[in-house]
């Protein structure tokens, strides 16, 4: 699961679109290059 110290594996740019598959606390879990990853919440832009 998502941890503030864990090492960082990638980076999204601003603009990529990531496929959020559900949230847990502060964080989104989502989809990134095929790999289940997370995302801080603040970090997010959710559109619709």
């Amino acid at each position: 699961g998502p941890s503030a110290g864990a090492a960082w594996l990638s980076t999204a740019a601003a603009g990529d679109r990531l496929l959020v598959q559900g949230q847990q606390d502060t964080w989104y879990q989502v989809q990134w290059q095929g790999q289940e990853a997370y995302i801080r919440t603040q970090d997010l832009l959710l559109v619709q």
